[in-house]
C-alpha cells in the first residue's frame, strides 16, 4: 500500500476512536450529579416531598368566599383549623362552643372553620377522615405539640421525623379546648 493511503486510513480510524470517545464521555457524564461531592442519598433527600405546616391554600368558607391562608398566617397567632361538615352532628354541637371562645379570646387565636365538604384539598393535605377535626398550629406556624398522651392526638411526621402538624380528632368541652389554647405559643 502507498504511504498516502495508510495515512488516509489512519486519520479516518483516528478520527471515528475521536467521535466515540466523544460520545462515551458526554453520554455517560449526563447519568453523574453536576456536583460529584453529592451523595446519591442527599440528592433524594433534597427532592423528597416536604409538608408545610400551613400550605398556601384558600380555604374555601362558602359559595364564591374563601379564606386566604397567607391572610391567616400574617395574624401572628395560633391557629385552629376544625374540620366539620353540616351532616356531623358532633360538628354542630361543637360550633357554638367554637363561637364562644373565639368571642373570649377575640385578637388571641385564629379560630377557623373549614368545611370538609367544600375543601377537598385541605381535607387531603392534612388526611382528614373523620370531623370534627382540628389542626393545631402555634403563632409562629410550628406544629402545637400536645403534652399528654391522648388516642384522639395525632402528630403528622416528616421524612426526618419532625412533627408537621398536630391533629385532634373528635369533640371537645370548653375547658379542654381552653387549656390548649393557653398552652399554645
Amino acid at each position: 500500500m502507498k504511504k498516502k493511503t495508510k495515512i488516509f486510513i489512519l486519520v479516518i480510524i483516528l478520527i471515528i476512536l475521536i467521535v466515540l470517545g466523544v460520545i462515551f464521555f458526554t453520554r455517560d457524564s449526563e447519568n453523574e450529579p453536576i456536583n460529584e461531592n453529592v451523595s446519591d442519598d442527599l440528592l433524594i433527600e433534597e427532592t423528597a416531598n416536604t409538608k408545610e405546616t400551613l400550605p398556601d391554600i384558600d380555604i374555601i368558607t362558602g359559595e364564591n368566599t374563601s379564606v386566604s391562608m397567607s391572610y391567616i398566617k400574617n395574624k401572628g397567632l395560633p391557629i385552629i383549623l376544625c374540620f366539620v361538615a353540616d351532616w356531623c352532628e358532633p360538628c354542630q354541637e361543637l360550633e357554638p362552643i367554637l363561637e364562644e371562645i373565639e368571642e373570649e379570646y377575640n385578637g388571641k387565636v385564629v379560630i377557623q372553620l373549614v368545611d370538609m365538604d367544600l375543601n377537598k384539598e385541605l381535607v387531603e393535605y392534612y388526611d382528614v377522615q373523620e370531623v370534627p377535626t382540628q389542626i393545631f398550629i402555634n403563632s409562629d406556624q410550628t406544629p402545637y405539640i400536645h403534652d399528654q398522651e391522648s388516642d384522639d392526638f395525632e402528630q403528622e411526621l416528616d421524612d426526618e421525623g419532625n412533627i408537621i402538624y398536630t391533629k385532634h380528632i373528635g369533640t371537645f368541652t370548653k375547658a379542654e379546648l381552653t387549656d390548649i389554647i393557653d398552652k399554645m405559643d
